[in-house]
């Protein structure tokens, strides 16, 4: 007969083990908490909204930190009746320390090491998913206050006013549609007028749309058309290697970089935004092409026609 097992790969020797060094701990026993260890630890997260004055764009807190309490990488530990039970058993177990030792994610439930690279990355998925629902100027922001090896984290979220649609048109030049099925397509996409911008829901409308048109037969809407898709260097790091390359010189390099710096108002505080990053990419491009100036535009070009 196969052992009775408390946990998932836990025998129940191991899970009678776990349980007693728990109640060991919580009743002062054993020392196995976040001051018995060196490394700092997120031991709590307080959210905090600033609601935009306009009512309508207002949401609470609970329902923001649902929508992005998993782009949280540090998280504080789980509790039941307020005891860390999960991370305690990790601790006793050594499951923690291995897997930190490792470079690897805490097990779940168990408090996450303090890490500010990973504070940045959150904030910076906090604001991608609120520019996403339509928050196109949110912010947010971590503060800390550490006590012993325990950081708490603050984290305020200034969504600022929710955008809505406004009017929708349909550029069908060249594109070998009739009037009638622009008028249709108008007609389709006008729902979206007054709606709030989602940009996920609206990327799902494109696909849908697309696979509907091809359904109809409409393959080749740029059968006669060059397609170049331009690179944005952003955190997640999926700029690909691009086959269609434009040496620049050095004083084109210089009139975009001046540009995207002038005419990008809204991006101006991102960290990422800023004269260096995008003179490093055309400089690497440069180099993959070998251009004279050093510098170059690089594209991914899916369909040309000679």
């Amino acid at each position: 007969m196969k052992a009775m097992s408390f946990r998932v790969g836990m025998t129940w020797w191991g899970a009678a083990r776990w349980l007693t060094a728990t109640a060991l701990c919580c009743l002062g026993l054993v020392d196995v908490g976040p001051q018995a260890q060196e490394v700092p630890l997120v031991w709590d997260a307080e959210w905090t909204v600033i609601q935009p004055e306009d009512s309508a764009s207002q949401m609470e807190a609970k329902a923001w930190e649902a929508m992005l309490e998993s782009a949280l990488v540090l998280q504080p530990p789980q509790r039941i009746l307020g005891v860390p039970f999960q991370h305690i058993g990790s601790r006793i177990t050594g499951r923690w320390k291995k897997a930190h030792d490792a470079g690897m994610s805490v097990p779940r439930g168990a408090a996450s090491a303090w890490d500010r690279a990973a504070m940045e990355q959150s904030r910076l998925l906090f604001e991608s998913r609120m520019l996403r629902a339509g928050y196109l100027d949110g912010r947010a922001r971590f503060d800390t206050v550490s006590q012993g090896n325990k950081v708490h984290l603050g984290i305020t979220l200034d969504p600022g006013r929710r955008i809505r649609c406004g009017h929708t048109a349909v550029e069908g030049g060249g594109a070998g549609l009739s009037n009638s099925d622009i008028r249709r397509l108008e007609q389709e996409w006008s729902r979206w007028e007054g709606e709030w911008l989602d940009l996920d829901q609206l990327d799902r409308a494109r696909a849908e749309g697309a696979h509907k048109l091809q359904l109809e037969g409409w393959y080749g809407f740029l059968r006669d058309h060059l397609v170049l898709e331009y690179e944005i260097p952003k955190y997640e790091g999926d700029l690909g290697a691009p086959n269609l390359f434009v040496p620049l010189t050095s004083d084109q390099a210089q009139r975009k970089i001046d540009a995207l710096l002038e005419h990008y108002g809204s991006q101006r505080d991102k960290g990422w935004f800023d004269a260096e990053t995008f003179r490093g990419l055309m400089r690497l491009r440069g180099v993959e092409c070998n251009s004279p100036s050093g510098y170059a535009e690089a594209f991914h070009a899916p369909k040309i026609t000679l």
